[in-house]
């Protein structure tokens, strides 16, 4: 029910290119019939959901396509762990050589993203 496109539509163009062909993808829908749900499946969605749907029921079926998708996970089981830092991303945690650091949630995001990140160079950004 997107404007413009169809969701089984958009999800054969995000699984056809190579830059969107890795991402997990839910399709949350409001069709709900077998025939819908199968061609979802085989459009290449990784789970499908129909509405009316809980937001628990939601965040675990995101967090369950996060742990079968190959991300970014360099430690696995949730944890990334670089020297004497280890950053715990199911409890939010972030410790130094085992004492526990406090931040917000911005800048776990942003610790997270950076440390995930560490190495690559984008071409075109401020050095």
């Amino acid at each position: 029910m997107l404007p413009g496109l169809q969701g089984m539509e958009l999800c054969r163009i995000l699984r056809n290119d190579p830059k969107t062909s890795g991402l997990p993808i839910i399709m949350l829908t409001a069709k709900g019939e077998e025939l819908d749900k199968v061609l979802g499946l085989e459009m290449g969605a990784d789970d499908y959901m129909t509405k009316p749907f809980s937001p628990r029921e939601l965040v675990a079926r995101v967090k369950a396509v996060l742990r079968r998708s190959p991300g970014e996970r360099p430690s696995g089981e949730g944890r990334l762990k670089m020297g004497g830092l280890e950053i715990d991303r199911e409890r939010y945690v972030v410790s130094i050589k085992g004492k526990p650091v406090k931040l917000s949630a911005t800048e776990f995001k942003l610790l997270l993203y950076l440390v995930e990140r560490k190495g690559k160079y984008q071409q075109g950004a401020a050095a």
